[in-house]
């Protein structure tokens, strides 16, 4: 399987604390990989890290046995909703337009193309009809389908996304997981920062368990189980494996 992503002894530190703790790992292509752990274990500090948007102590990282600023066209990001400024005065469609930005010839002119791939993408997340609105005026979940639909306008083999589920409802939640699964069977990539440990096992392929320093990383029926849950989460570990088991229980009919 070729890697989409290799990591080696990455560090990051925060105000001489450290945030990621010489963390290696391998992400293969074309799976959804999740990325886990309680709060403030360096889950976002880890993409941003990649990407160059904090930088490391020490280490590095391949993206397609390249450096990231040789291949940084195919590397899409989508980051948490809290980072973005909502009230910047633009519209839907030209927020989407703006992932094709880096494809654009030396003129910068948007394309007639370019223009109907935007809605074509629109019109895929149930937004067409909101092309021409200011993106204030979005509810959490259009928010959230508005950066992918960005996302996915730069035709990207590798795709971040930082807690895409948070504060959109169930059915946006289940529209958005549809398409990162056509997305997975194109061949591409998605590494997501998650934190509902009960959808996990449905969700990813892959997982990277975190918690400052690496846990474990790999096949999340080979990763995800109590051991590396109580290593990471502690006390809390117990409880969710427990939770796990009743939400399994209760899907399979077992008692």
């Amino acid at each position: 399987m070729t890697k989409a992503l290799v990591v080696k002894k990455l560090t990051v530190s925060y105000d001489h604390s450290s945030a990621l703790w010489d963390i290696d790992f391998a992400i293969g292509s074309g799976q959804i990989v999740g990325v886990v752990g309680p709060n403030g274990a360096g889950k976002s500090t880890l993409i941003k890290a990649l990407l160059g948007i904090v930088k490391p102590i020490s280490g590095q990282a391949q993206f397609f046995d390249s450096a990231f600023k040789k291949v940084k066209e195919r590397v899409a990001y989508v980051p948490q909703k809290g980072v973005i400024d909502w009230e910047f005065p633009t519209t839907v469609f030209d927020v989407v337009l703006m992932g094709r930005y880096c494809r654009l010839g030396v003129l910068k002119w948007y394309r007639k193309s370019d223009r109907e791939m935007a809605l074509r993408l629109l019109r895929l997340l149930q937004m067409e009809d909101l092309k021409d609105r200011q993106i204030s005026e979005l509810s959490g979940g259009q928010q959230q389908r508005l950066f992918i639909a960005r996302a996915l306008m730069q035709e990207a083999d590798l795709l971040f996304l930082d807690e895409p589920f948070t504060g959109v409802d169930k059915a946006t939640e289940a529209l958005i997981m549809e398409i990162l699964v056509k997305l997975k069977e194109e061949g591409k990539t998605i590494v997501m920062v998650h934190h509902d440990l009960n959808t996990v096992e449905a969700y990813f392929d892959s997982l990277i368990i975190l918690k400052t320093s690496l846990i474990a990383c790999g096949k999340t029926a080979d990763v995800f189980n109590s051991d590396n849950l109580n290593r990471a989460y502690g006390e809390k570990g117990a409880l969710f494996d427990e939770a796990l088991r009743l939400s399994l229980s209760k899907s399979t009919g077992l008692k």
